[in-house]
Formats: C-alpha cells, sequence, structure tokens
C-alpha cells in the first residue's frame, strides 16, 4: 500500500496544473483517501498506517486548482485495462528504486487534512486515552545539534544527488553491517555527544585532554581536538594513512573512484547510496562497500586515538590505524562468511552471493564453502 500511496502523490506532484485522472487497482487504498480520512482526522491520526502520506495526499486534493479524479480499475479477470497490465509490466521488468523524497513546503492554513487537534466530540473514550498514553510515553530523544544533521545532508546531497530526512539519516546508522560498537560511535558523532575537545575544557582538573594527544607528543603542540581534527586533518595520528589504505582496499573492489572524505560525509554514512545507474543490472554492491569500509576507518582512527591518549608512556606507531583497520575488516569478511553456514539452505545461497558479492568477486578474499576466507591485503 505505501507503494501505491507513494505513486499517487508523486502522480498529484508532477500534474498540479492539468486535469488528473489516476488509475487504481486497489479498493482499498481508494476507500481510504475518498472515504476514510475523516476517521483520521478525527483522532488527529493516531496510529493510522502510512499518514504522513495520506495527509500530504488530501492536502494535495483539497488545494488543486485542476480537478483529480481517482477511479479503480480492474487488473484480473475478463475486464482487464490495457495500461495497468502494461504498468505492472514495467515494474515487473524494472523494479522501482526506493528513493527518499522531501514533501514541498505545504500551506497549514485552510488544510483540514493537517490540522493540530484532534475532533473531541468525535472521539470514543478509548482513543482518546491511547492518544494521551502515547503522547506521555513517547520517547523521543532531542536533537542538541539539528545543525549538524543539516551539514552531513548537504553532503550526502552533493554525493549522492538525494537529500535524506532526519530519520534517514539517524536510522541508516543501526542498518550498516558492522560491530554494534561502531554503529554507537557513528551515532555519538552524528549527534555531538563524543566526549572530546571543548567538553573537557569546562571541566576542572580535565582542561589538558581537550588537546588531541597524537599532536602533543609528537611535538608538544596544543592544538584542541575536535572531529574535523580527529578524523580528516591531524598530521601525527596516523589518520590519512588509514584513509589512504582504506581507498587502496576499495580501489581493489572497483573502478569507481573513491568519494572525497570529510566529517559530513562520515556522519551521513548511514544514507550513503552511490550513484550508478548500472549498479542494479550488474549486481554491484559498491553502496555497502564504502559504509563498511568507511565506517571500519572511522573506527580504526578512534581506537588508534584512544591508544594514544590513554597510554600516553607507551610507543605508537603512527600505523597503528591502518593495522586496526586491516584487521578488523579480515574479522568483518571472516564473520559475514562463516554465518553463511549457520542459515537455512533457502537463504544460504542468497547470502553467499551477498558475501561474494562484496568481497569475494574482486581478489579481496579467496572464499571457499566451508572453509575460511583467506586474504590479499
Amino acid at each position: 500500500m505505501t507503494a501505491e500511496l507513494t505513486a499517487i502523490l508523486m502522480a498529484l506532484l508532477s500534474n498540479k496544473n492539468t486535469e488528473l485522472t489516476i488509475k487504481l487497482s486497489s479498493l482499498t487504498v481508494l476507500n481510504l483517501i475518498c472515504n476514510r480520512t475523516t476517521n483520521g482526522e478525527n483522532l488527529l491520526w493516531h496510529e493510522i498506517t502510512d499518514a504522513d502520506l495520506i495527509k500530504t495526499i488530501v492536502h494535495e486534493l483539497r488545494i488543486r486548482p485542476e480537478p483529480c479524479s481517482l477511479q479503480w480499475v480492474r487488473v484480473n479477470g475478463d475486464r482487464k485495462d490495457p495500461n495497468m497490465i502494461a504498468a505492472q509490466k514495467l515494474t515487473k521488468d524494472t523494479p522501482p528504486i526506493r528513493e527518499d523524497f522531501v514533501y514541498a513546503p505545504r500551506d497549514h492554513n485552510n488544510s483540514r487534512a493537517l490540522h493540530d487537534g484532534a475532533k473531541l466530540s468525535s472521539l470514543e473514550m478509548k482513543d482518546a486515552y491511547s492518544i494521551i498514553v502515547s503522547k506521555h510515553t513517547a520517547k523521543l530523544t532531542p536533537l542538541l545539534h539539528p545543525e549538524r544533521l543539516e551539514s552531513a545532508k548537504n553532503e550526502i546531497e552533493i554525493a549522492t544527488g538525494l537529500w535524506p530526512t532526519n530519520c534517514k539519516l539517524i536510522m541508516g546508522i543501526w542498518n550498516i553491517p558492522v560491530y554494534p560498537r561502531l554503529r554507537d560511535l557513528l551515532w555519538n558523532l552524528l549527534v555531538g555527544r563524543l566526549r572530546i575537545g571543548k567538553y573537557w575544557q569546562n571541566l576542572p582538573g580535565y582542561e589538558e585532554r581537550a588537546h588531541c594527544a597524537a599532536c602533543r607528543r609528537q611535538n608538544g603542540e596544543q592544538t584542541t581536538e575536535d572531529e574535523t581534527h580527529l578524523w580528516t586533518t591531524c598530521e601525527h595520528n596516523g589518520q590519512k594513512r588509514c584513509w589512504n589504505y582504506a581507498k587502496h582496499i576499495w580501489q581493489k573492489c572497483t573502478p569507481r573512484p573513491w568519494p572525497n572524505v570529510n566529517i559530513d560525509l562520515i556522519r551521513g554514512l548511514g544514507t550513503i547510496r552511490l550513484p550508478n545507474a548500472q549498479e542494479i543490472a550488474n549486481q554491484t554492491a559498491d553502496s555497502e562497500r564504502f559504509k563498511i569500509i568507511a565506517s571500519l576507518a572511522v573506527w580504526a582512527i578512534w581506537k588508534a586515538r584512544n591508544e594514544w591518549t590513554i597510554n600516553p608512556e607507551e610507543q605508537i606507531s603512527a600505523n597503528r590505524a591502518k593495522s586496526i583497520l586491516k584487521e578488523s575488516l579480515k574479522d568483518i569478511i571472516k564473520k559475514s562468511w562463516l554465518s553463511t553456514n549457520l542459515e537455512r539452505e533457502n537463504k544460504h545461497t542468497k547470502s553467499e552471493l551477498k558475501v561474494r558479492a562484496l568481497w569475494g568477486s574482486n581478489s579481496l578474499a579467496v572464499l571457499e564453502r566451508g572453509k575460511p576466507p583467506t586474504y590479499s591485503f
């Protein structure tokens, strides 16, 4: 149903000033838009599936300067609509890519679809209590630095042509197939909760921790440590060698150029989808591979930085971050490959093909069924 609602919305947004007829094969969607929106408004859109899409569709229908009609057509049986059959065939032959899109700014005036209050006279007691309980028990984590998300969105749009929503930006982190503690690091990096730099300047007795330990150890510099310095500009913590090694691994896997990595791109790693018209046809996995390699590089630099900070007397090589990246990537490949042996037979082949597409078809690792992988990097 979400796909049909999205298609209707895109048709409305693309044909605002022309008379429009939208043909639907789903009576459920037709009744939802034409007959059941009042119920959603009465309930403050509480627990209504795809409420955002429905609200926006109804709003667009109410403010259209030209008429729009919704028509149900039969796609099975004796009376078959040729246009719907052609649309189904097109969808089957070329599955649509699910992209994020941004709703255009809405005029909230004179739009009953986007009102802010429920119709109390229409609410039943159980519905009223349900709305009140959900409002008071909702676990919302406040974003202390929303400007960080906006700068990450700008960088993602430059790199991929897509503008992610806040939800996609945040939830994308938890879908990267890496260590849970690495995802925690990326989350704290995105929302500005890392305890580095200026955080320590306000704590009496700990002001020294605000400075980069690697710069202080190498040449005595008192450089204030921030995220940009730590991951992209420091000359002494080995971050540059680590990123060069990540680029080297990337070039062994794909001819695609290595993206320009900066702190905003790192914050938006969860929503990276590298543009490539041939990616689906060739069943490549450049986007997921980049997420994994870049995430592991971020983790390696962070781990090496912590060793510099916690062990000031120990001699730590500038190649430490590079070696952590190498061992972490080997561990990820090994666990991914061996885990395919534990899946059911109907899922085993699909998972095996996915791991081979990521690491086995590019001379990065030799993957033999039932054996641990061997590496060439």
